[in-house]
């Protein structure tokens, strides 16, 4: 039975007095809550039965705090091995917004109306986009609470905020999109390293991370099509896209045919260990033998310790130098991952990083004059994907096409941000008519 009683204790030398809810959960336990007044033990009381009629109630005694189910998400995302930089945007925005404001609320505790105040303060100290994801965030860390049966409900699941649609920049030419005369005016004063990769972007689409990461072996020239397989991070490690969407095949023009086949022949040599110029198989056997071969340390012709089998049996084996067998050895551990064969390496074949390939499109902007209000450089290389996507509007893609080429997870992301430039009513009018009127003189001739 839940009741509400009187307590009376001695502090200090008073009486003092309080209220205490006594009270089961829906698992038969009891709990007991203290308050100051009589009113507020009685509100308690009834939220408390009425949570529990519903299976939805949680004990503040044994509740974690905001912060501390944050931490426990965290943990949840690091074990499913999101992106990197993924990880960094969730722990920077729990850190800086979520904590600071609620963190230490206890989940039993938390109401709609505290994640609402959440949301108005947060907005008050950063921007409505950031302070959108932090409310996402919020959500996604009770959501994996509640799975966990640590809090009986989410209450931030029906709060929102949201983007009015004037504040979403569309994308325009010459605006925040390179117009026609740009992006030839990019192609014709581009270094060759650069140049090649710029086309590859312009006739696209691709994403920056897809273009550091690609190899030459997704380059199929015979059918003229790029597949997508793998994406970069801003630290270099290549792996998966994020959706399935961003696997996917993308036709190439003829120009960027020609261009990539140019490219082909004056591309930096790439290996998987610099310095090494037999092929690639030769080098994965050194590593096998070497691996395969733990034994004993031996000495080479220089006195240097080796683990395991000697240089010279490997070398005599795979039939190699005996430098190249120890120049793998320093570069080891050595996978079959790392036979990248970049199509925009580095000088010495390494994958590209964003800062050093942003530096390389800022200069030659910075050099034909493409520069902002602020003498900097106008355009990010993103913009190269929106003026792919606005060209290929203009030449008739229609627009579930454009959504796999672009690898968009869903059609509503194509729309949002190019909506706009897809034919307009007017557009459709005229066809329209024009349609009308052959019909309708088809039908005279009929007749006559």
């Amino acid at each position: 039975m839940a009741s509400v009683r009187k307590r009376t204790w001695k502090s200090g030398g008073k009486i003092r007095t309080g209220w205490v809810a006594d009270y089961l959960d829906q698992s038969g336990k009891r709990h007991q809550q203290a308050f100051p007044t009589r009113g507020a033990a009685d509100a308690f009381l009834v939220q408390a039965l009425g949570e529990v009629a519903k299976g939805i109630h949680t004990p503040t005694t044994t509740s974690i705090t905001v912060a501390e189910a944050c931490q426990l998400w965290l943990e949840k995302c690091e074990q499913e091995k999101l992106a990197r930089s993924t990880l960094r945007l969730y722990r920077a925005i729990v850190a800086h917004h979520i904590i600071p404001l609620i963190g230490d609320k206890k989940l039993a505790r938390l109401t709609k109306s505290l994640v609402h105040t959440f949301s108005d303060e947060c907005q008050k100290r950063t921007t409505r986009e950031m302070a959108r994801k932090a409310l996402i965030y919020l959500h996604c860390a009770l959501e994996f609470a509640q799975d966990r049966e640590l809090v009986a409900q989410n209450v931030a699941r029906q709060v929102r905020i949201k983007i009015n649609a004037r504040d979403r920049r569309k994308v325009g030419i010459g605006d925040n999109v390179p117009t026609a005369e740009e992006v030839n005016a990019l192609m014709d004063r581009a270094e060759p390293h650069l140049r090649s990769l710029l086309v590859t972007a312009i006739f696209t689409g691709m994403r920056g991370g897809e273009l550091r990461a690609l190899t030459w072996e997704n380059v199929d020239f015979e059918r003229k099509v790029i597949r997508v397989r793998q994406a970069a991070d801003a630290w270099g490690t290549i792996g998966r896209p994020k959706t399935a969407a961003g696997e996917r095949e993308i036709p190439m023009t003829s120009m960027v045919v020609n261009t990539l086949r140019e490219w082909k022949l004056v591309c930096p040599w790439q290996g998987i260990v610099p310095g090494v110029w037999e092929s690639a198989e030769k080098i994965l056997q050194i590593v096998r033998l070497i691996e395969a071969n733990p034994g004993t340390p031996s000495f080479n012709a220089r006195g240097r310790v080796w683990p395991g089998i000697s240089t010279c049996a490997v070398a005599k084996q795979v039939g190699v130098d005996a430098r190249t067998v120890n120049k793998v050895r320093l570069a080891m551990p050595i996978s079959s991952n790392s036979r990248l064969w970049l199509v925009f390496p580095t000088l010495t074949g390494k994958v590209r990083g964003p800062g050093h390939l942003w530096q390389d499109f800022a200069r030659l902007q910075c050099e034909i004059g493409m520069v902002g209000a602020t003498g900097k450089a106008k355009y990010s290389l993103h913009k190269l994907r929106h003026f792919f996507a606005s060209w290929a509007i203009e030449q008739g893609f229609p627009q579930k096409r454009l959504q796999t080429i672009l690898g968009h997870a869903s059609i509503g992301i194509t729309m949002d941000v190019y909506g706009h430039l897809f034919p307009r009513l007017e557009d459709d009018q005229a066809l329209l008519e024009a349609g009308q009127q052959a019909l309708r003189g088809g039908l005279r001739l009929q007749q006559k």
